[in-house]
């Protein structure tokens, strides 16, 4: 490779591993599960129901599935976080589940 090259590959990858940062932050903040796209040549962090919006307002073309698009993307964060109430509420049922059973 071209030294002009090499650098446009290193100035990509550490975007991307920053939008990998970012991506895990708000999946950690929000709860919700986020993608990381590439649009028009920019990398982008999108969640799913974001995606639904861009379709049903053809941002894509006509007849572009969802499915079709969460198989382009580059990254998505691995597992959403809970939130520490649901944590408390599967606690309760354990601790009610338990007690019908004794």
């Amino acid at each position: 490779m071209k030294r002009k090259q090499k650098r446009q590959v290193k100035k990509y990858n550490r975007i991307f591993r920053r939008r990998v940062r970012r991506a895990e932050k708000l999946a950690y903040q929000t709860d919700r599960k986020h993608y990381i796209m590439n649009f028009g040549g920019r990398l982008h962090i999108i969640t799913y129901s974001e995606l639904k919006r861009l379709i049903k307002i053809r941002y894509f073309r006509k007849g572009t599935k969802i499915e079709s698009l969460l198989q382009r993307t580059l990254y998505s964060t691995t597992k959403q976080y809970r939130r520490n109430s649901e944590i408390a509420d599967e606690q309760k049922i354990k601790q009610n589940e338990s007690k019908v059973n004794i």
